[in-house]
């Protein structure tokens, strides 16, 4: 049986109030959490899991936008030209598949300018490559900073995710008037672009999540992501639109995840067509569950993945 201590004479109680007291006036300030390890796994309790994650992503916002600030001045630190390199990359892909369609090489016909077709498929697909890396290559660069420190690793991930979104923007913002000096028509549904673009990238994240833990930990496999995207370009209308007479290409890119949230996005600018918008917002929620999912894996993994990393 245990034996509570009496006050002594003239000694007051110590309550729980006077304990907070004292922490808050103590020299090295309040006392830390407890945290409290057990043997169960937290993926029994999903929800939990999620609301732990929810609620550390919201107490680190300061160090993503910290960690986001620290990439953008990094990014092109020692570069002459700068943001200009994002533009750089669309512009000679479309160049390169004009002239081949120019010069009779490839017969490939669109329902708009090919040059505007193909300009704004490279543009997205490179922010969806760029984001399908990002939370690979975060973790891996910064693993130096898991094995010392217990950061919260979503605050590093969301970081390098916005850099690809806002490389986006920065992109957009100067292709965009290009449109206008070829005297191309856009839509008024331009203005929901945003958000088709944003589910598009949605489903790179998903992806780039899913790769995240095998490609933190191997080199060659974080290498054999850019062939694999450069292939799996050609099942997405890209560079070459959805073909509209039957056929095995014309199924893949039909059946192909990615294909309405691109060609919804694609619409949204030229348009206005929403024939893409129903599958865009299936693929959206499933990119979004598989985003929990991977989000939630990745906490209960990161202890084995930073032990790993460490060796």
């Amino acid at each position: 049986m245990l034996h509570t201590p009496t006050p002594l004479e003239g000694e007051q109680p110590v309550t729980h109030e006077d304990e907070v007291r004292a922490d808050r006036t103590s020299p090295v300030g309040p006392s830390l959490p407890k945290i409290v390890y057990t043997p169960a796994s937290p993926l029994r309790q999903p929800a939990t899991l999620l609301a732990g994650i929810l609620r550390d992503v919201w107490r680190s916002r300061e160090l993503t936008w910290i960690l986001f600030q620290r990439d953008l001045k990094a990014q092109f630190r020692q570069s002459f030209f700068g943001y200009l390199w994002l533009i750089v990359p669309p512009l000679a892909n479309a160049l390169v598949w004009y002239l081949l369609n120019s010069q009779r090489l490839l017969r490939i016909e669109t329902d708009m300018p090919y040059p505007v077709f193909v300009l704004i498929g490279s543009t997205l697909w490179a922010a969806f490559s760029a984001t399908v890396i990002a939370p690979s290559d975060t973790i891996f660069q910064n693993r130096e900073v898991f094995v010392k420190l217990n950061v919260p690793v979503e605050s590093f991930i969301l970081a390098g995710s916005g850099r690809a979104v806002f490389n986006l923007l920065v992109t957009c913002a100067v292709l965009l008037p290009l449109l206008w000096i070829q005297d191309v028509q856009v839509n008024w549904t331009i203005i929901f672009f945003p958000l088709a673009a944003l589910t598009f990238l949605t489903s790179a994240f998903a992806i780039g999540m899913c790769l995240a833990p095998i490609g933190a930990l191997y080199s060659d496999f974080r290498n054999g992501v850019a062939p694999m995207l450069a292939v799996l370009m050609f099942t997405v209308p890209v560079v070459f639109p959805v073909p509209k007479e039957p056929g095995l290409m014309g199924t893949i890119m039909r059946l192909n995840p990615l294909t309405p949230a691109l060609e919804l996005s694609r619409d949204m600018l030229l348009s206005g067509d929403m024939r893409w918008l129903g599958g865009s917002i299936v693929w959206l929620f499933a990119s979004l569950v598989v985003l929990f999912a991977t989000f939630a894996g990745l906490r209960v993994a990161k202890p084995h993945i930073i032990a790993r990393m460490g060796m």
